[in-house]
């Protein structure tokens, strides 16, 4: 990995989805998505990161046949189906997962490395639809991609400011949003990508899905970016796709010594207003 740029694969992909998913549905999903990301390598492709959309293997929660079973068998078998691919790839994979702790679920994202999960987030702020199945998280979780450390969010988590700045804070270089978003909201989350990039002077990373959604009905027409620190975006367009952006540090280093927002906050005049 070069020290000073970052490779991020965004996978924009079409899983298979439809009212009443289960665990065979998870199986296929992790097949093909294996099967994309090995067909990229041997293309030549070179990836540092790799992020896939969110609910890309199990499906949201308002389409689970059975969310008790799924839950319980997700993390450990995504583990087991997307660790073989880091591992050829070299590579942190940013791969979504319900998670159970006790009789608590969660929305999350596990960042698998060729030596396994080096971290885990689960969803602060769990979009509406979504709130009857799992719980909200508590913690934020940064992870390392060479000298770029990852801050990991979950869609409806970009329209929140608070938890990218507390990211920041931490010395998150990269934000990275799974997400599943109808095209009405990809509009807003690209805006806000901007905003959250700009703000706290990082890249930010935003990963949808291809697809219809399979209880609301509404178009998932893809749209991934990539946020920069001055606010310009690249976006993949409506058609499945991978797609390798290279992340220059230096882009950082510049915007910081231009204006260095964190430093220039006033915390002590508005600290405590909620």
């Amino acid at each position: 990995m070069d020290h000073e740029r970052l490779r991020v694969l965004l996978a924009q992909t079409t899983p298979w989805m439809e009212v009443g998913m289960g665990v065979g549905h998870r199986e296929a999903n992790l097949k093909r998505a294996a099967g994309l990301i090995l067909e990229f390598l041997q293309a030549g492709g070179t990836p540092d990161l790799i992020v896939f959309p969110e609910f890309a293997f199990d499906g949201p929660g308002s389409a689970l046949l059975d969310p008790g079973v799924v839950v319980g068998e997700s993390a450990a078998a995504i583990v087991e189906g997307m660790t073989p691919v880091a591992v050829e790839a070299g590579a942190l994979i940013i791969a979504p997962a319900y998670v159970a702790d006790g009789n608590k679920w969660y929305n999350a994202c596990l960042a698998i490395g060729p030596d396994g999960v080096q971290g885990e987030y689960r969803k602060i702020h769990p979009y509406p639809p979504e709130q009857s199945v799992v719980r909200r998280g508590y913690d934020l979780s940064v992870v390392s991609a060479g000298r770029f450390t990852v801050g990991l969010q979950i869609c409806y988590d970009l329209a929140f400011p608070e938890p990218a700045r507390a990211l920041a804070l931490r010395g998150a270089d990269v934000l990275v949003y799974p997400t599943m978003a109808s095209d009405w909201l990809m509009q807003r989350f690209r805006v806000l990508a901007a905003a959250r990039a700009i703000e706290n002077q990082v890249f930010v990373v935003v990963v949808n899905a291809i697809g219809v959604h399979p209880t609301s009905g509404d178009v998932l027409g893809g749209d991934s970016l990539v946020a920069f620190p001055n606010g310009a975006t690249q976006e993949m367009g409506s058609e499945e796709a991978l797609a390798l952006y290279e992340l220059d540090g230096s882009l950082l280093a510049e915007e910081r010594v231009r204006l260095d927002l964190l430093a220039d906050r006033a915390p002590e005049v508005y600290a405590g207003f909620d």
